[in-house]
């Protein structure tokens, strides 16, 4: 009966914790977070800073829906040309990067990339922000 139980409830610990890791996370939840957000237009190796340009706050809007996978993959390069933004936005304190396009991860620089749950959503909402 007691290792009935104990399998159950490490059953349960699994399943629990399986879902846990399959929920996705925001990177930036909260406006008041940012210190400081660089907003780049990128056609292959051509990139145009578009900071200045944009709303700010439509901007900061948009990153706090970002959604991100938990489980992290490593990343050491990647092709600029299947990039269509890239965000650099202090958060926190922290350094953090965000590329979008047909690419779509967030990383704060060591080596470990979450993919991006919404990224074609945030796509779309950051070509209206920079068209406008």
């Amino acid at each position: 009966m007691k290792k009935r139980i104990a399998f159950v409830l490490a059953g349960v610990l699994v399943c629990v914790g399986a879902v846990i890791w399959l929920i996705p996370y925001a990177p930036m939840p909260d406006m008041n977070g940012f210190w400081n957000v660089r907003i780049w237009r990128v056609n292959g190796a051509d990139m145009t800073e578009l900071t200045e340009q944009v709303n700010q706050t439509a901007l900061r809007e948009a990153l706090t829906q970002v959604q991100a996978k938990r489980v992290p993959r490593s990343q050491h390069s990647f092709s600029m040309d299947k990039v269509s933004y890239e965000i650099i936005a202090v958060y926190n304190d922290t350094p953090t990067f965000l590329n979008i396009g047909e690419l779509n991860f967030v990383y704060n620089g060591n080596g470990w990339v979450h993919d991006l749950k919404n990224g074609s959503e945030i796509l779309t909402q950051l070509d209206e922000i920079c068209n406008n």
